[in-house]
C-alpha cells in the first residue's frame, strides 16, 4: 500500500465492521525469517503431567512440514493475534467468535472461552481498549516478526505437532490518529500436523504483551509466564 510501511504484512483486503471500514492485513512471508531446519528443537507431551518436555530425539518430521507449520503461525500472528477480529469486537461479540471460530481446534476452544470469561486475553489476540483507525486504511503498521523458538512435539496418540514462536512488533494507529506501540516478546503458536499438510487451525497459543502511548504510558498488558 502506497505511502504506509506495513513491514511484514501486506493488504489482504477491506473489513466493514461497526466501527467503519479497514483494510485487513496478512503476513508477507517473503519479509518473515524462519528457524532453520537444523535449529528446530524436538519436544514431547508428558503422559502424566501433560506438559511439553524437552526430547532428546532428533527431528524426523519432514522439513516441507516444519516450513509450513512456521508459515502458519506467522499468518496467524498477523491476522487473528494482531489485526483480528476481535480488536473491534464487544466482549459479547468476541466470546460468540470464540464458540464458533473454524479456526480454533475443539481440544482447545472450552479453555480460551474460559480465559475470556476470566478476564484474560487467552493468547488469542492484542487487545486494544481505544477505538482505532477505520477509514479504510490499515489500523497495523510497521510490523516486525522474528522467530524465537520453533519446535516438533510428540503428543503420541494426539499426533505430531509443531509450535512457533515470534518475537512480535507493531503500531496500532488510533481513531484519533495517535501511534499506540505494541510489543510481544514471544508469541507462540501450535498447529497440527494431519497427514502430509498442516491444516490452518490453532492448536495452542500464548504470549505476554504491552501496549504503550507515545509517552511511553502503558496503554494494555498481558504478562504470562
Amino acid at each position: 500500500m502506497s505511502g504506509v510501511d506495513l513491514g511484514a504484512a501486506t493488504a489482504s483486503g477491506l473489513v466493514t465492521g461497526d466501527a467503519g471500514t479497514y483494510c485487513h492485513l496478512t503476513v508477507d512471508l517473503g519479509a518473515v525469517s524462519l528457524t532453520p531446519y537444523s535449529e528446530v528443537e524436538s519436544a514431547k507431551l508428558s503422559s502424566t503431567s501433560g506438559d511439553i518436555e524437552a526430547s532428546a530425539d532428533s527431528v524426523t518430521l519432514d522439513p516441507t512440514l516444519v516450513e509450513s507449520g512456521q508459515q502458519q503461525a506467522a499468518k496467524w500472528v498477523v491476522e487473528e493475534y494482531l489485526d483480528g477480529p476481535s480488536l473491534g469486537q464487544s466482549a459479547d461479540a468476541h466470546s460468540e467468535w470464540l464458540k464458533t471460530s473454524p479456526l480454533i481446534g475443539d481440544s482447545w476452544r472450552e479453555a480460551y472461552q474460559q480465559a475470556w470469561d476470566a478476564g484474560s486475553a487467552g493468547g488469542l489476540f492484542m487487545p486494544i481498549p481505544v477505538a482505532l483507525q477505520a477509514d479504510s486504511r490499515p489500523r497495523v503498521t510497521t510490523v516486525d516478526i522474528a522467530p524465537t523458538l520453533t519446535r516438533v512435539i510428540d503428543g503420541a496418540a494426539a499426533g505430531i505437532f509443531v509450535e512457533s514462536c515470534y518475537a512480535v512488533k507493531a503500531t496500532y494507529i488510533a481513531a484519533d490518529h495517535a501511534q499506540l506501540s505494541a510489543d510481544s516478546p514471544e508469541t507462540c503458536v501450535t498447529f497440527a500436523v494431519r497427514g502430509n499438510e498442516v491444516p490452518y487451525v490453532v492448536e495452542g497459543t500464548h504470549n505476554s504483551f504491552t501496549v504503550t502511548d507515545r509517552d511511553g504510558a502503558i496503554v494494555a498488558q498481558e504478562l504470562s509466564s
